[in-house]
């Protein structure tokens, strides 16, 4: 046709083509006559099955009974028995973990930092005390 060899033809040579020269897919009115000659496996053995097998059947009184869970904190217990038998490994100090451990409490008799332009600004918040002499979070407006 001219269409393979490069030539100009109109879009009505095109459709006279088609008509003569029918390409079409095959539908699923054609595939589905096919299948019903072929034989499965499943039509021949009524036993057949498709798939993989699953492993042993579950008995249905240990999933009723909650044996399953039963079993799986048994296991724990006894991992739990094993770590706890464990010997626990000493912490080994050194100088200066010891140094550490013993902090002298700081002193706060200093005044708080403040500077120069708010030396003379008052509080707006004043702290009230407990009875046994130390401050209170809860603060009250003046």
């Amino acid at each position: 046709m001219a269409i393979m060899t490069g030539q100009v033809i109109t879009s009505s040579q095109i459709s006279d083509f088609r008509r003569d020269h029918d390409a079409r897919l095959k539908g699923g009115h054609e595939r589905i006559n096919s299948i019903h000659g072929m034989q499965l496996p499943s039509s021949q053995d009524p036993l057949f099955s498709y798939g993989i097998k699953s492993g042993d059947r579950v008995p249905m009184d240990s999933l009723l009974t909650n044996q399953y869970l039963k079993d799986y904190l048994a296991v724990q217990e006894s991992k739990q028995e094993n770590h706890q038998s464990r010997k626990h490994i000493p912490v080994m100090h050194t100088k200066a973990s010891l140094g550490h451990r013993f902090v002298e409490p700081v002193s706060v008799e200093s005044e708080p930092f403040k500077l120069k332009k708010f030396l003379r600004v008052p509080p707006r918040l004043k702290m009230t005390s407990n009875a046994g002499g130390q401050t209170d979070r809860g603060y009250t407006e003046n």
